[in-house]
């Protein structure tokens, strides 16, 4: 077995087009799903105890890998079930335990809970995995089990639909071959645990120029800006399969409207996902229409009226609003437009990503949040 993101918590992106390929390769090879019956599951724990890790190593006949041992240190929690004819421990990624503990239906904060705090103490993890393997016990159908660089990665039920990232790419590339004719060029990829996301970028003069003006109107001089749209999609049960149009500036993204959207339920599969796409150039021009709108709207008050949808919508702490807020009162003289503010919560994002919220499934949700108020009536918080 090998290993893509070489930790729990690594992150890795991708640059060029031949790490890319190389990438899904690689995730074409080392994946697997395998579909046992919930009764088959059988959890075993242990403990971070160095004096006692070696027998229990021997015991469950476990390798001292990278892998093993990270899982040691975090839950502790090992699964066996029938895989490729064997039915040897493997241990399980942070990834997993939800979905473990949802098809075993010991969904509860006993079971759950690994902080300890002063009136809440946490159940030792023998008793948790001996009440997981009873509740697996009790269930007599079949769930959906991932193993990925070296661990059980998902644990979901037989109703998730597994929607590959390599044919959803396909289907997504494939809409903008037939729309753009070429002029189109992969960006990035970020690759987590949590999600993976693609982005590509979209050569269209008239767009790009189109976004500078709109920046420029929002006294904004920026030195690069791209238009493109990006699929996001977690294998682990977390969520949705989507794609989304955005545009950046200097780094700064703004998420703008889905244009794909699918979720991981039984029936749906990469056609479904295909099947759920909209015109992308279409779905650009309405939302270039929505922000021209927003520039034409007037706010007295920037700072107040940001301040005021930020009570209604409380995306980002007060600490991460007032330094942008400082920023775009330095910058307009705290007179503008909707726009302006609209604009102000990107950065509030990219900030909050630069200071450390460096986990990419929060960073995904809270974009998606954001990306909602391009849509809000900002005059009424203009007040």
């Amino acid at each position: 077995m090998a290993k893509y993101l070489k930790s729990d918590e690594d992150i890795r992106k991708i640059r060029t087009e031949k790490e890319l390929a190389e990438y899904i390769a690689f995730r074409k090879s080392d994946d697997h799903w395998y579909a046992p019956n919930i009764s088959e599951i059988t959890a075993v724990g242990i403990e971070n105890m160095p004096l006692n890790i070696s027998e229990m190593l021997e015991e469950y006949h476990l390798p001292e890998t990278d892998s093993v041992m990270e899982t040691i240190q975090n839950y502790g929690i090992f699964l066996k079930f029938p895989h490729d004819g064997k039915e040897a421990y493997i241990p399980i990624r942070y990834t997993a335990f939800p979905g473990l503990c949802k098809v075993s239906g010991t969904s509860c904060r006993a079971v759950t809970n690994y902080t300890p705090r002063a009136k809440d103490r946490v159940l030792p993890l023998q008793t948790k995995v001996e009440w997981i393997t009873t509740g697996c016990r009790l269930r007599d159908i079949p769930c959906k089990i991932l193993l990925r660089d070296e661990k059980v990665s998902s644990v979901v039920t037989r109703r998730y639909a597994i929607l590959p990232q390599w044919e959803l790419l396909d289907a997504l590339t494939g809409r903008l071959d037939t729309e753009f004719q070429g002029k189109y060029e992969f960006d990035e990829a970020i690759i987590s645990h949590d999600y993976s996301c693609f982005s590509y970028r979209i050569d269209d003069e008239e767009m790009i120029d189109s976004v500078k003006g709109f920046l420029q109107n929002c006294h904004i001089n920026c030195n690069t800006v791209t238009c493109g749209v990006c699929m996001a999609t977690s294998d682990i049960g977390l969520s949705r399969a989507y794609a989304y149009l955005y545009i950046e500036y200097d780094g700064i993204r703004i998420q703008l409207s889905d244009v794909a959207d699918v979720i991981h339920d039984f029936g749906n599969t990469v056609e479904t996902f295909s099947n759920s796409m909209v015109n992308i150039g279409t779905a650009f021009h309405e939302n270039e229409d929505q922000i021209e709108e927003l520039g034409n709207t007037p706010i007295s008050d920037i700072s107040s009226c940001i301040k005021n949808i930020l009570e209604a919508y409380p995306l980002f702490p007060a600490k991460t609003a007032d330094t942008v807020l400082q920023s775009i009162a330095a910058r307009t003289g705290n007179v503008g437009t909707a726009a302006d503010c609209f604009l102000s919560f990107f950065e509030m994002a990219d900030l909050t990503r630069k200071n450390g919220e460096d986990n990419l499934r929060l960073y995904l949700e809270m974009m998606q949040r954001v990306s909602k108020l391009l849509w809000i009536n900002y005059k009424a918080f203009d007040k």
